[in-house]
């Protein structure tokens, strides 16, 4: 999960970066390829984000260390995978049924996308993230 990227927002692999929030370029959470597997295997710019969001559900609930950096982030790698398994079911429920900024609100409302909530967080100082986790 770590090679650069230029987002590019208008072509399919941007659209569905913007959908999950993979805006960091310098850490993306998938390469260009990988989300263009998504998009050719789902035929949807939204159904492939689902199928983005079931992926990192996965890899967040993976085993490994409770907690893991993304560029000046700390995510909870827990409640990370608890969200994006609630997003991929919403880019399913609405595919086809509601417009995007219909979409855009019931995923600010529910998922409240990087603040304490979702596990995301600012780094702290104080948080030990190392050897001990």
């Amino acid at each position: 999960m770590s090679n650069k990227v230029t987002i590019d927002y208008s072509t399919d692999v941007g659209k569905v970066r913007l959908l999950i929030k993979d805006d960091i370029e310098d850490d993306p959470l998938f390469t260009d390829a990988q989300i263009q597997a998504f998009v050719d295997f789902e035929g949807s710019i939204r159904e492939a984000a689902a199928c983005a969001c079931e992926a990192l559900a996965v890899e967040f609930a993976s085993a490994g260390k409770l907690n893991m950096e993304r560029g000046n982030m700390v995510i909870d790698r827990a409640a990370a995978s608890v969200k994006y398994r609630m997003m991929a079911e919403l880019f399913r429920k609405v595919e086809g049924e509601q417009p995007y900024s219909e979409y855009q609100r019931l995923a600010d409302e529910t998922l409240e996308w990087r603040d304490g909530i979702t596990g995301y967080h600012e780094k702290d100082p104080q948080d030990v993230i190392g050897e001990d986790d």
